[in-house]
């Protein structure tokens, strides 16, 4: 009894196989390493903002110093001196760094819009090609 062939095809291996993606980048990064954690900074910053607006408001008001310390905006957050600030923003500036960084070493991250929207027509086309073709398979 013989068998016909499977041919199995995804999109991941499509574009894999067009645009030839490195496992990883030229600084020897691997793509599989990226995390959302990394991009993450808009909740520390934020709070460190709080920080310092909770000291403002805690130096001017006391009934509004009581109000706070009852239920501050994020847990165990403490007013921050206005001298403390640049010590608490290089911590979220080391974090911007590091998405940009990562940003950066993605592959093809330079290339234009209109060439990445030309390559995922070339993709769809070689889909649909390759999509009758194993229709034809399937009929014989």
């Amino acid at each position: 009894m013989t068998t016909s062939p499977t041919y199995l095809l995804s999109a991941s291996s499509l574009i894999a196989s067009k645009t030839m993606l490195p496992q990883s980048t030229a600084e020897g990064q691997e793509l599989s390493a990226l995390s959302p954690g990394i991009f993450d900074f808009v909740q520390p910053l934020h709070e460190l903002m709080s920080r310092v607006l909770l000291s403002e408001i805690v130096d001017t008001d006391p009934a509004v110093d009581a109000m706070l310390s009852a239920a501050p905006p994020y847990p165990n957050s403490q007013p921050l001196p206005i001298t403390q600030l640049a010590a608490e923003v290089s911590l979220v500036k080391i974090k911007l760094a590091k998405a940009r960084d990562v940003i950066a070493g993605l592959p093809d991250v330079s290339r234009s819009a209109p060439a990445q929207i030309e390559e995922m027509q070339e993709l769809r086309d070689r889909i649909q090609k390759q999509k009758a073709i194993l229709t034809d398979l399937r009929r014989t």
